[in-house]
């Protein structure tokens, strides 16, 4: 029997349509299975575009990053790179040997870059001066200055553009090539030498004094700070931003003695920082549960020698676990330094890097003992044998030597053109206080200490293009200037060494005698009240005529030197004829000795002025040719005798204060106007002497030329002369210098300094710490000295390298501090700069179109 129900057409309808659904169906989720396919091959090469677009901006910022560090390097150099077509350097460009490195090229699975390495592009363009006129000030106000390390200084502010172009190919299918346009700006800032209170370059710095200091104005070493007291209740305080390459320890610097809180470290002594841009709020480096948190944030509590020390913050060395514990140490301090001073207390920990003088960080030799470079700040560079110069008349005394940092004192070299390190050492050159001043003073000195000759010079490279009237034949001084007349007899005399007597019955009758050297010293006088007087005549514009032995004259021995009507036909100089600029403010004395038994020094007497006066003339705030202050330098030791650039009255407080403010100085704490100098002494050591050294009878407070028989000590040393005596005379009053408290010195010091050996007690400081950087021969007690100024250690000493010692002399009561011209950015001439680099701007530039505008500014 047939089932109807199975022979149904409605049955036969049903499934057509359940069919005809499946279909429909099917090809609807193979539509939206290929739609879903299609959007994730796109989504993907959307995707794989976004990551070359990454690649490319990577790529672009990396060859820009790399333009800004040729830029630093070219003015770590140079004074004025140029990278145009035919300029020094020239171009900056990124090598294709660098692009293959940076960029390599490969197959899928190994390293490689989809970079088109000949699509590179670098360019960089003259720098733009910021402001267009004058200094630029890094001003604490500004949030974006926060933590600078130059907050609070007047630099020498220069951006130069780097624009940086890289193309990368495009995955497949995914369009065209991409590129990416970068442009930065890179700031050199060019902060003077003396925009610091205290400048430690090449050695660590060292500040443990026994009386209470106060150092005002901005600190910074190119190493390690130590700092402490080593005397109960006596504190240590910094009231300006401190910034330190190294490390901060409460602690000695000695190899072998107690570090923190050991027996001759204080440890209830505060040591102070700043908190805020006025450096009156003050807070102790020990926390109130007496933790001293320096660099090792108390780890270093009792521990022995400089190697320990560094341990606790080394992440370099060491068990895995040690390593560990040295990088939480390093973010410990840096946290607690940040939320305590708020910036001015900063380590290598926040990234503080040193700080140099143009061309002082570049190669300038090689060892090939130890296949390494030798860089300018390698006190190894200043040897003439390992730099490959040459003094074979006056090495032997010490005087003269290679590129190292003694270099900046040093005499001018000629640097031959195949020389390998040839633009490093050029870059040197042109910093050196001898190729800059534009008075050179040649001293040479027999091997018998007799006086060969003093010649002057003039501005330096003043004998290429001599003005109309200059006698055939006249020779040429070291820095290229012209020789100039005979040397004024009253502005500079030679004092040679002589003495009677012999054993410890000698007495000196000239020159003098260093206790701390046990040498005889010929000395060079400069006597600074005839030299401004020299200096005023320069100016007198009623004749042009001078006279010898009081001024400075042209090589014909008749007219003045320095200034003249322009277009006249006469042997001298000034700033209006062409290819001349004669005075400048500076005054460089180079010393040839070869007198091997005595030193020859310079001796700055005379330097005394009174309140309102300058050391050089000034009018209006201007000084000859345009320089209103004055730098002396010498490759010698130096002294300076008595108060110098001052009136000798010492105060202590407010506006008064010796140690900040000039003597004329007005109520109320920001200086507007003074009529003192800005004045600056660099040699190789600087030693303070009291006004009667000597004992001289009149008042012009010189070392005198008469065989007058003087510097005799007192019973406090081993004999009762000055020969191989510890003490001389306590300074006292005398009919020479009436009624005195003490010396006032308006000058920055640039000096080296000496390695003290450890003693029987194991202790050992860096001569004798900052404390002790000004050297003293006298017993001082009662005595203060105020140095208003700036203390700069670039150096060692290489002719004065007797180490310090505290046997010789008592010391005064020290009142020193940051002139308060350089805090407003007036400085003495010819200073060096100290070259730091920091990227102040990065855009990304949208297309071929805004990368060519920036190109045409370039």
């Amino acid at each position: 029997m047939i089932n109807p129900v199975s022979h149904s057409p409605f049955v036969r309808r049903e499934r057509g349509s359940a069919l005809l659904t499946v279909l429909l169906f099917t090809f609807l989720l193979i539509s939206l299975g290929a739609s879903i396919m299609g959007w994730s091959l796109s989504e993907r090469r959307l995707n794989m575009r976004n990551a070359r677009w990454l690649e490319a901006r990577n790529a672009a910022e990396a060859v820009a990053e790399y333009g800004c560090y040729q830029v630093a390097q070219a003015y770590s150099v140079r004074m004025n790179p140029t990278f145009s077509s035919g300029g020094n350097p020239g171009p900056i460009t990124f090598p294709s040997t660098l692009a293959s490195t940076f960029f390599p090229s490969g197959s899928v699975g190994t390293a490689f870059s989809h970079v088109d390495a000949t699509s590179i592009l670098l360019q960089a363009g003259a720098f733009t001066k910021v402001p267009a006129t004058g200094s630029y000030y890094v001003d604490p106000a500004d949030p974006n200055n926060t933590n600078d390390p130059l907050v609070g200084r007047w630099v020498n502010r220069r951006d130069v553009t780097v624009l940086g172009k890289a193309t990368v190919n495009a995955p497949p299918g995914g369009g065209p090539p991409i590129t990416a346009y970068i442009e930065e700006k890179v700031s050199i800032r060019g902060a003077s030498l003396l925009a610091y209170a205290i400048f430690y370059s090449g050695n660590d710095l060292e500040v443990n004094p026994l009386p209470q200091m106060d150092i005002y104005g901005p600190v910074h070493v190119n190493g390690n700070l130590f700092v402490g007291s080593v005397s109960n209740g006596v504190t240590l305080n910094f009231h300006g931003p401190v910034t330190a390459s190294g490390n901060v320890f409460h602690a000695w610097r000695g190899t072998t003695s107690t570090a923190q809180e050991g027996s001759t470290m204080s440890s209830t002594s505060a040591v102070q920082f700043a908190t805020d841009s006025t450096g009156n709020t003050l807070v102790s480096m020990k926390s109130s549960a007496g933790v001293w948190n320096d660099s090792t944030m108390g780890a270093d509590s009792s521990t022995n020698g400089l190697s320990s020390l560094n341990a606790f913050i080394d992440t370099t060395t060491g068990t895995a676990a040690q390593k560990a514990a040295a990088a939480l140490r390093n973010t410990q301090f840096a946290q607690n330094a940040s939320q305590t001073w708020h910036g001015n207390l900063q380590t290598a920990a926040m990234g503080i890097q040193s700080y140099n003088p143009m061309g002082f960080g570049e190669v300038v030799a090689h060892n090939s003992t130890t296949n390494t470079d030798i860089l300018a700040t390698d006190p190894t560079a200043d040897q003439d044998s390992v730099v490959g110069t040459s003094y074979p008349t006056t090495d032997s005394s010490g005087y003269g030597h290679g590129y190292g940092p003694h270099s900046l004192i040093e005499p001018p070299t000629v640097v031959s053109s195949s020389d390998t390190y040839a633009s490093a050492k050029q870059g040197i050159e042109e910093n050196k206080f001898s190729n800059k001043a534009g008075l050179y003073v040649k001293v040479v000195v027999s091997s018998t200490g007799s006086l060969t000759g003093i010649t002057l010079y003039g501005d330096p490279n003043s004998a290429s293009a001599p003005p109309t009237g200059t006698p055939a034949g006249t020779a040429t001084g070291p820095n290229g200037g012209i020789q100039l007349g005979t040397a004024p007899a009253n502005v500079i005399q030679y004092v040679p060494y002589t003495s009677s007597g012999s054993g410890s019955s000698t007495n000196v009758t000239k020159g003098m005698y260093d206790q701390r050297q046990n040498v005889g010293v010929n000395l060079v006088q400069i006597d600074m009240k005839a030299l401004k007087t020299a200096l005023n005549d320069m100016v007198n514009t009623s004749t042009t005529t001078g006279t010898v032995g009081t001024d400075i004259l042209g090589v014909d021995n008749s007219h003045k030197w320095g200034l003249g009507p322009a277009g006249a036909v006469v042997p001298y100089y000034d700033k209006y004829t062409p290819n001349s600029t004669g005075w400048n403010g500076g005054v460089y004395v180079d010393v040839e000795s070869a007198d091997t038994t005595h030193q020859t020094a310079v001796i700055l007497a005379n330097g005394y002025v009174a309140n309102g006066s300058s050391l050089v003339p000034v009018v209006n705030g201007v000084g000859q040719n345009g320089a209103g202050g004055l730098t002396i330098a010498t490759n010698a030791p130096a002294y300076v005798l008595g108060s110098f650039n001052s009136d000798g009255s010492i105060g202590a407080t407010g506006t008064s204060n010796s140690a900040l403010y000039p003597d004329d100085s007005a109520s109320g704490t920001v200086i507007t106007a003074s009529a003192e100098s800005p004045v600056a002494i660099a040699a190789d050591t600087i030693s303070i002497l009291s006004p009667n050294y000597f004992g001289t009878s009149s008042g012009t407070n010189t070392a005198g030329n008469a065989p007058t028989t003087y510097n005799v000590p007192s019973t406090n040393g081993t004999t009762s002369s000055a020969y191989a005596s510890y003490k001389t005379v306590k300074p006292t009053a005398s009919s020479s210098v009436s009624s005195w408290t003490g010396v006032e010195v308006a000058a920055a010091f640039i000096s080296g300094t000496t390695t003290t050996s450890p003693t029987s007690t194991g202790t050992q400081e860096y001569s004798g710490g900052v404390h002790n950087m000004p050297r003293f021969l006298e017993s001082w007690s009662g005595k203060t000295v105020a140095i208003r100024g700036s203390l700069v250690s670039m150096y060692n000493a290489r002719v004065a390298t007797v180490s310090w010692g505290a046997d010789y002399y008592d010391p005064p009561t020290r009142q020193w501090g940051f002139d308060q011209l350089f805090a407003n950015g007036t400085f003495p001439p010819i200073i060096p700069q100290v070259i730091s680099y920091r990227r102040v701007d990065f855009t990304y530039l949208a297309n071929a179109a805004a990368y060519a505008t920036e190109v045409s500014k370039l």
